[in-house]
């Protein structure tokens, strides 16, 4: 691994053959992207909490013409999906981290982290090709989420970024932690997954691995569910918030270069530090930066995702999204 100096060399070399950002606007903290897979569409998490009197909300992204829509939910409960005590959704969904997979009969299903009216993970049903999106259950939870991922069967893993009932801890206190839940099964606390504030996660295609980021230390965590332990951390060189996969399978890992004072989390003027998307290998365990954003240039970065050759970038606190050609 670099040391941070060196790494700010690599970074400042790759940056220089970037072309400019194009600045998406007409969003209000996308903290989370998820393509639609055989689409042009993006669903972005619009981060409610921490905002002054502004709810967040689901919106659509067409990245053909890179304008957002507003993304309508209708209800339907459906058994299968989510706890059967949960039978009704909230007024309005207050979304954090989202996940999207493919139900085993075939059907597309986002995971959504939920913070209005109750802790959830709410799961919804993408129609119309993902026009629409119809509310099909929910997961309660005393614990507050920050980001979740599907798992083969059915099931989810869930991020704990600070235990329910402690300040939150944003200081490199190991007090965060992975939860799992399975159709029938009730959330549990999975041994061995503690770590500082349990940030983005991804699980392997196979279901035995689950990658995690340790924002306020700058790790990338490797987590197997057989053996309820971690297994290796890598340092990122920057604050690592969500994990998304890349076009050749490897993931990419987004986030601010360091936490500008408290303030940073709660305030978008304080939180434009400089941000890093890199490429994780999870068979390397090392990671590779791929793109260096300036402070100022987007607030809080928290998501790069790849739409076929370009590389769109969210943030927890911002009011845009950015557009680059994909860094190779």
């Amino acid at each position: 691994m670099r040391g941070i100096a060196s790494l700010g060399v690599a970074l400042g070399l790759a940056q220089a053959t970037l072309a400019a950002p194009t600045p998406i606007m007409g969003v209000w903290g996308p903290e989370d992207l998820e393509r639609i897979p055989g689409t042009p569409l993006v669903i972005v998490s619009q981060y409610y909490a921490l905002r002054d009197n502004v709810k967040g909300d689901l919106a659509l992204l067409d990245t053909t013409t890179d304008r957002i829509a507003p993304l309508p939910i209708k209800a339907a409960l459906e058994k299968g999906w989510g706890d059967a005590a949960c039978t009704a959704p909230p007024s309005h969904i207050g979304p954090h981290g989202i996940h999207l997979s493919k139900r085993a009969d075939g059907r597309w299903q986002l995971l959504v982290v939920n913070h209005q009216e109750r802790e959830s993970i709410e799961l919804l049903e993408v129609d119309q090709g993902g026009r629409s999106l119809t509310w099909r259950g929910c997961v309660p939870s005393t614990e507050v989420f920050n980001d979740v991922a599907a798992l083969p069967g059915g099931g989810f893993i869930a991020t704990v970024p600070t235990a329910h009932g402690q300040p939150e801890k944003i200081d490199g206190t190991p007090a965060g932690f992975l939860m799992e839940w399975h159709p029938g099964g009730k959330l549990r606390r999975l041994p061995g997954s503690d770590a500082a504030f349990n940030n983005g996660v991804q699980v392997s295609p196979d279901g035995k691995t689950v990658y995690f980021d340790a924002w306020t230390t700058s790790e990338i965590v490797r987590y197997d569910r057989a053996s309820q332990r971690i297994t290796a951390r890598v340092k990122a060189g920057f604050m690592p918030d969500n994990l998304s996969v890349a076009a050749d399978g490897t993931y990419l890992a987004t986030g601010i270069d360091k936490l500008i004072g408290r303030t940073c989390v709660t305030l978008d003027k304080q939180c434009s530090s400089s941000f890093t998307v890199g490429r994780f290998d999870p068979r390397t365990m090392t990671v590779t930066p791929l793109y260096h954003g300036a402070a100022g240039e987007m607030a809080g970065a928290s998501i790069g995702l790849q739409v076929g050759k370009n590389l769109y970038m969210g943030s927890f606190t911002g009011a845009r999204i950015l557009k680059v050609p994909m860094p190779q």
